[in-house]
């Protein structure tokens, strides 16, 4: 697969992830605008590099299941939202309140984009 084709999927497989969320918690208008910016807005290579940045280093936590990936850190546009001390951290709201089923599902997905990431980042650097 080329790099562009990887692009593509992280695309696709974002908005499908934010899909998910969204029926999840309907309430939470934050992740529309978090799905519209990825689809529409954001150069994907943008979002790429900020899971090479801030989620590999990372991804120890999540092939341990470790929660601190949740409850210690900014996972995944976190950085995006207003920096005020008032920012809540979805994610780990989300974590604190899913049953193991849904846990489960979001590890699997963090730890996919960490593949494709890592995948991305090994082609790039070969060319």
């Amino acid at each position: 697969m080329s790099s562009v084709q990887l692009l593509q999927v992280l695309k696709t497989q974002l908005v499908l992830f934010f899909d998910e969320l969204i029926a999840l918690h309907p309430e939470e208008k934050d992740f529309l605008v978090m799905r519209f910016f990825i689809k529409d807005q954001v150069p994907i290579t943008d979002v790429m590099r900020y899971i090479n940045q801030k989620l590999v280093p990372l991804e120890p936590y999540i092939q341990n299941r470790d929660e601190r990936f949740f409850l210690e850190h900014q996972v995944l546009f976190e950085e995006l939202k207003d920096h005020n001390n008032s920012k809540v951290n979805y994610f780990k709201h989300m974590w604190m309140s899913s049953d193991d089923e849904n846990k489960q599902v979001f590890w699997n997905w963090f730890q996919y984009f960490v593949t494709l990431a890592k995948k991305y980042s090994s082609l790039t650097a070969a060319q």
